[in-house]
């Protein structure tokens, strides 16, 4: 008479639990089937993982970094003012623009800060403008917001070069970067005494400061 007992496998994602005679299991391992089906596994793990960065190739997509480009020169600080471009290596197409004005209580702060922000946008099909501008005590809000208006300016003129659509120009800025670009959008004498229709498209704010300060 045969005892039947219960016999253990590790499948590799499950757990096989089935009943056998002591005969019918094997005590060897075929080592030449074993070598076989991990390399089929490897093959798979391979497989999967070039599919997983396919998939999350935006991380990955190569970007076009234009920096320090001079828009415009400073009467009152006697300094140019710069900006840099990010901008989808792709340029079959042409994608719409993002300027973004850095916030710092409008005496600090430069561009260099959101290099990784600009990358980030035009990993997405965003062509990114970030512009510096001059700043307090050197300079005074409305000063400040004369150069965003020439950084729009230099934008509407030349960001095509860069694969980005002029007619479809949107400005955001966080903290007193969003004050500036608010000012820039919305009273339009800014750019209107650079000889330029607005071109800006639409207006994001950020945590913008200093919109409506009557007590001053």
């Amino acid at each position: 008479m045969h005892i039947t007992k219960t016999a253990l496998f590790l499948n590799a994602n499950r757990l096989i639990n089935f009943k056998k005679t002591p005969q019918s299991i094997k005590p060897y391992i075929n080592i030449k089937k074993v070598i076989k089906k991990n390399n089929q596994h490897y093959s798979f793990a391979l497989i999967a993982l070039v599919l997983l960065f396919s998939a999350a190739g935006c991380a990955f997509k190569s970007v076009h970094r234009t920096k320090n480009i001079v828009y415009n020169s400073s009467q009152i600080t006697q300094q140019t003012q710069q900006l840099n471009v990010f901008a989808p290596a792709q340029k079959k197409k042409l994608k719409p623009v993002f300027i973004f004005v850095h916030g710092g209580s409008w005496n600090s702060g430069n561009k260099k800060l959101y290099s990784f922000f600009g990358s980030r946008m035009a990993r997405k099909g965003i062509v990114t403008v970030i512009p510096d501008y001059p700043k307090s005590p050197k300079a005074a809000y409305n000063e400040m917001a004369e150069d965003i208006a020439a950084a729009v300016k230099w934008t509407k003129e030349n960001i095509s070069a860069y694969g980005g659509d002029s007619s479809r120009i949107f400005i955001s800025g966080h903290s007193a970067g969003g004050h500036l670009a608010a000012l820039v959008t919305i009273k339009e004498d800014y750019l209107k005494n650079l000889q330029i229709a607005n071109a800006v498209k639409g207006l994001i704010l950020i945590d913008a400061a200093g919109l409506d300060m009557y007590g001053y």
